[in-house]
């Protein structure tokens, strides 16, 4: 049996977030998406969805020094982003 999940729903520290492989696959009406497969063409995007902002936090290695990143890493870096301060690590 091969099983194949497209999304995963987590609430972490409080956190809800949407989990996918493909940014395609977001869900819009989730703040949070973290997603993969874009290896590092980007770190973060934001989109506008019916008056509500939604943020896509790519969590591949790739954007995170080639390290697995924590919550607090990832959101620490989303906020760096959003002052303008470039890269997240």
């Amino acid at each position: 049996l091969n099983t194949h999940i497209e999304k995963l729903y987590i609430r972490y520290g409080g956190i809800d977030i949407c989990v996918v492989h493909r940014p395609e696959d977001c869900d819009l009406n989730m703040k949070y998406n973290f997603v993969g497969h874009v290896h590092n063409e980007w770190a973060f995007q934001k989109r506008d969805e019916a008056g509500s902002e939604v943020f896509l936090i790519n969590v591949g290695v790739d954007c995170w020094n080639f390290m697995p990143a924590t919550l607090e890493e990832i959101m620490k870096g989303l906020k760096k982003w959003q002052l303008g301060r470039g890269n997240p690590v």
